[in-house]
Formats: structure tokens, C-alpha cells, sequence
């Protein structure tokens, strides 16, 4: 698991828009699903149905980003494309097994 924090006033709905629309192709479709809990989304792809992220608001200024390590590359990119790379920061959590 990986969190990232996008330094942004944007809501994390309209961050969420922005990772599933750079992923989207013909063949994959990313999409942000409906609000589980005030202000906190998830994206799914169509082929799987599983949940790859959740975003939620942290304070004014700030969007969490909860993603699954596979699709972390994903989600970073255009985070960094979009919001800058010094308005990203990231920690990687060890898996359990290599605790």
C-alpha cells in the first residue's frame, strides 16, 4: 500500500476525474465511483471491478490518495503531471508478509 498527499485545493473528487481520465483507453476504463463517506471517492477499473485507490480531503489543502503498490505508477504520474512533483509526497508501506 502506498499513500500519496496532493498538495491541492481541488476537490479529491475532481483529483480522482484527472488519474481516471490519463488511464482511460479503448480497451480500460477507469472510473471514479460513487461517495462511500462525505468527500471520500473510489476509482475502479471495468475490468476487474476492485478498488485501486480512495481519496479523501486532509485539512484545506490537502488530498490522500490510499493506492494499491501495482497501480501506484498510475496514480503518481499524473499526479506529478497535473499538481507538480513538489506537490506530491508519497510513503510506501512493507508488505505484511515482509514484516
Amino acid at each position: 500500500m502506498i499513500s500519496l498527499y496532493c498538495k491541492t485545493t481541488h476537490p479529491p473528487r475532481k483529483v480522482g476525474e484527472a488519474i481516471c481520465k490519463a488511464n482511460s483507453t479503448e480497451a480500460l476504463s477507469w472510473r471514479i465511483m460513487e461517495e462511500i463517506e462525505a468527500d471520500t471517492w473510489t476509482i475502479q477499473t471495468n475490468c476487474d471491478g476492485d478498488t485501486h485507490a480512495l481519496l479523501y480531503r486532509i485539512g484545506s489543502s490537502i488530498v490522500a490518495v490510499e493506492v494499491n503498490g501495482d497501480c501506484a505508477p498510475n496514480i503518481i504520474e499524473p499526479l506529478m503531471e497535473i499538481y507538480g512533483f513538489e506537490n506530491i509526497k508519497w510513503i510506501v508501506y512493507p508488505e505484511k508478509d515482509n514484516i
